[in-house]
């Protein structure tokens, strides 16, 4: 199975996709939608992702494959570009899920940080995650399922085919082989 990465490629973990039987394909042309069967939006700002996708016009094919039901994983600014609405931006998100997300979620820590993370949906044991200029969730509505929080915010969720978190998994297998397993199941 193919899938396809747009974004900070060097926050996937290629070798680990790769042992779980995926390859992945660095989007920067539209007709690249046509070999994949998923997509990893990631990043750590969501500026420079927005504008590569406008940039490289990779806007109509993302929408003409999310409404085929392609499964799509946010991974930290992807998370914001997955959004219905950003509440303290008016930069550019595909709206697919709905949520409301606010950029810089945890603005009362450092910028960047670590931390362990316990996914009943990935399984019973913890990962680390990084969180860089994190979002988190602030609204949602019913059909959005919250798969973690922490500190009392929302931070991974998933609707339908759309997997949205904010957070960068390290090394973790259980964390795209459940994304792995959404593609297999929408085929």
């Amino acid at each position: 199975m193919i899938i396809g990465v747009i974004g900070d490629f060097h926050y996937v973990d290629l070798k680990l996709i790769e042992n779980l039987g995926g390859n992945i394909l660095k989007i920067s042309d539209p007709l690249d939608f046509e070999k994949i069967q998923g997509l990893i939006i990631v990043g750590e700002d969501n500026v420079f992702l927005s504008r590569f996708i406008k940039r490289k016009g990779l806007i109509e094919k993302i929408n003409e494959k999310a409404k085929q039901d392609l499964p799509i994983l946010g991974i930290g600014a992807g998370m914001l570009i997955l959004a219905r609405e950003i509440s303290n931006s008016k930069e550019f998100s595909l709206g697919f899920m709905d949520i409301k997300v606010r950029k810089n979620g945890f603005f009362y820590k450092r910028k960047e940080f670590s931390k362990l993370l316990k996914i009943c949906a990935l399984g019973y044991k913890p990962f680390l995650a990084k969180f860089i200029n994190a979002p988190v969730v602030q609204e949602l509505s019913p059909n959005v399922g919250i798969l973690c929080t922490t500190e009392d915010k929302i931070i991974m969720v998933r609707q339908g085919n759309f997997l949205a978190c904010s957070f960068f998994p390290l090394n973790e297998e259980t964390f795209y082989r459940y994304f792995l397993n959404m593609i297999k199941d929408s085929y």
